[in-house]
């Protein structure tokens, strides 16, 4: 017997999903997403004394909880590993502890005297939990 090919396929070029392109996809792809938990992370810290007319908008803590988890399947999405799609978790667990600490002049962008920063380390880490959980064990089909 001969292979007929179709005719919708006669412009286009079998591709190899093992390719150089595809690669270079992926590392971008990841890329992006640990790009995302920098930005997000960053946002999210300086919105945590949002306040409008003297009440306090917890904002930050909806972004970081739906940030954290997208950014984590995003990275399981575009790389197809499981274990390359942490990277934003950690990624974003690091810079929060790391923007809680005190610098050498005093400054500290998430103070924990209120209950927003400390609700957003909670929160935050939560979050990464449930999408470490969800990219990491393989689901049943």
């Amino acid at each position: 017997m001969t292979s007929r090919r179709d005719p919708q396929d006669a412009g286009r070029s079998p591709t190899r999903p093992g390719g150089p392109l595809d690669l270079v996809l992926r590392i971008a792809g990841g890329l992006v997403a640990v790009w995302g938990a920098v930005v997000a992370t960053l946002l999210e810290a300086f919105l945590v004394p949002l306040r409008l007319d003297g009440v306090r908008v917890p904002v930050c803590l909806l972004l970081a909880v739906v940030g954290n988890i997208a950014l984590m399947r995003f990275a399981h999405a575009v790389t197809g590993n499981r274990f390359v799609a942490l990277m934003p978790g950690l990624v974003w667990f690091a810079i929060t502890i790391a923007l809680s600490n005190q610098t050498a002049a005093g400054d500290t962008v998430l103070v924990g005297g209120d209950w927003v920063p400390l609700a957003l380390l909670l929160l935050g880490a939560a979050s990464v939990a449930i999408g470490a959980y969800l990219v990491v064990v393989p689901r049943r089909r």
